[in-house]
């Protein structure tokens, strides 16, 4: 069986046939015949690099305060039909819409430098738990400071042990009420 590829003599590589080495041009600072530099100029390769530092780098930008409205101008500076609508699809990766790696490097640049010179994992917001309530569904109200204090002392006064307790009894208590 004979082969069908060489290897270069300087690095080793294996080549197909007509395929030329890049190891000079790498050696000399110059573009990989994919058009990626080899300190990662590129944005997929600086998105790649990012990724090692932080899951959820959009995220992490905005739990610094940037406001949706400021990501949404830098990003349509280079893709003029990027919308609000779009941002909020690509803070929710549930949508399965994300920037593309041109424009969320546009965002990183601007808003969040240090992502691009970090060596170590940037905490990234941790997606929400499972709800593993037995019960799934809550009833809320808002209340003044004052009308909770009231309804608290009374609740204890009573001998319940939560606000939970006291409203589920209270609503059961209701619901028996309709079925006479």
């Amino acid at each position: 069986m004979s082969k069908i590829y060489r290897t270069c003599e300087k690095c080793g590589a294996n080549l197909d046939p007509g395929e030329r080495c890049d190891c000079e041009e790498k050696e000399r600072g110059q573009s990989h015949s994919n058009g990626n530099s080899p300190q990662g100029d590129s944005p997929y390769m600086i998105i790649a690099q990012i990724h090692n530092n932080c899951n959820y780098p959009l995220g992490y930008i905005r739990n610094k305060g940037i406001s949706a409205k400021e990501i949404v101008a830098t990003v349509k500076d280079s893709f003029p039909r990027y919308d609000k609508t779009l941002q909020s699809k690509c803070e929710h990766p549930e949508y399965g819409v994300d920037l593309t790696a041109p424009a969320l490097v546009s965002v990183i640049r601007k808003f969040a430098p240090e992502l691009l010179n970090a060596t170590q994992e940037i905490d990234s917001p941790k997606p929400k738990r499972a709800d593993t309530h037995r019960l799934k569904k809550s009833v809320k109200c808002r209340l003044t400071d004052e009308t909770y204090n009231k309804l608290l002392k009374r609740i204890q006064y009573e001998g319940w042990a939560t606000i939970q307790e006291w409203l589920a009894s209270k609503i059961h208590e209701y619901l028996k009420g309709m079925e006479k």
